[in-house]
């Protein structure tokens, strides 16, 4: 009876901590992904564009966003950021091409802005380390990111430039 009690508390502890990881603040950034450039190369990068649509943060409080533009994100990565900006660039290179909305960067750090497709890549932003890249899933279940109205805006402006 004991060992049941124990085996309790740890799914209650488990459910309360993964709620509290996707309680986390909402992302800088949502995307659809088509095209990543590493730069100088894919062995050793220390720059990465990043093509496609983008629904930034608004830089206002609350959950707002501006209308998506297409373009690219110009980032260099961070003195001590190796790894983790390695493994994320390796995540944006998987989803690129998919179609799929992604989120990724936290809203109050975000410093990114898009390019213009016909902009040269120079003074590369900071590249913002957060929560890794994250496949947006709309819906009310645990692990969904519900902000649809920036999905379809995502969606719709991909369509409308195929």
């Amino acid at each position: 009876m004991k060992g049941m009690r124990w085996l309790a508390v740890f799914f209650i502890a488990m459910a309360l901590g993964s709620t509290l990881l996707l309680a986390s603040g909402p992302a800088g950034c949502y995307a659809i992904v088509q095209k990543v450039v590493m730069e100088p190369n894919d062995t050793a990068p220390k720059r990465i564009q990043i093509w496609g649509f983008f629904s930034l943060a608004d830089g206002k409080s609350g959950n707002g966003y501006l209308p998506p533009q297409r373009g690219y994100l110009y980032f260099a990565m961070q003195p001590g950021q190796d790894q983790v900006t390695l493994a994320e660039w390796s995540d944006l290179k998987k989803v690129a091409g998919t179609d799929s909305v992604i989120t990724f960067a936290e809203r109050p750090s975000w410093s990114g802005h898009v390019r213009k497709p016909t902009d040269k890549p120079d003074s590369p932003d900071p590249y913002p380390v957060y929560n890794g890249i994250t496949r947006v899933v709309t819906g009310r279940g645990l692990g969904s990111i519900d902000n649809p109205a920036v999905v379809e805006q995502l969606k719709k402006a991909l369509k409308s430039n195929t």
